[in-house]
């Protein structure tokens, strides 16, 4: 047993200089220190923000059968692209992360290069539910919060 500890010291030590890019002794204390302090920052990049906790969920506006499909963050919530394979219909909400004063918001969606169809006004927790039906063609669609703008042109062509 003792014999064979031995012989695969020198292996061990190929294996951990290959981790650490081929250093070995002081070089590769350094190199465990740099990456060591790498991973201290990385972490650090990711704490997530107020915004990022307090996201916007889909509210179920649309009705039944609406299931989501896309959908964009913006300052203050989210715009939300949902579709019903039985009805052939996409529906657009804008969703506010947390319901307050009224504000200037937007819902919208059409067939790509088509008027819009648009819920405009101030609301306190959500524009839309706005509605095309569109089975065999793509679309356009957005939303906006207080000036926080969001389009998409000529997707999900169907």
């Amino acid at each position: 047993m003792k014999t064979m500890h031995h012989t695969l010291v020198p292996f061990m030590l190929i294996a951990a200089s290959a981790m650490l890019g081929g250093c070995i002794g002081t070089e590769a204390d350094e190199e465990a220190d740099d990456l060591a302090n790498e991973d201290e920052i990385l972490v650090d990049d990711v704490e997530p923000t107020a915004e990022a906790v307090s996201a916007a969920t889909y509210n179920g506006v649309c009705g039944s059968g609406y299931h989501v499909i896309a959908s964009h963050a913006l300052s203050g919530g989210t715009v939300f692209l949902t579709y019903n394979s039985s009805t052939g219909k996409n529906c657009v909400v804008t969703v506010r992360n947390t319901s307050g004063a009224r504000l200037p918001m937007t819902a919208r969606v059409s067939k790509a290069g088509q008027p819009w169809i648009v819920d405009s006004g101030q609301f306190t927790t959500y524009a839309g539910p706005v509605y095309v039906y569109a089975p065999h063609a793509c679309i356009d669609w957005g939303g906006s919060i207080n000036g926080s703008n969001f389009n998409d042109y000529g997707v999900f062509c169907g």
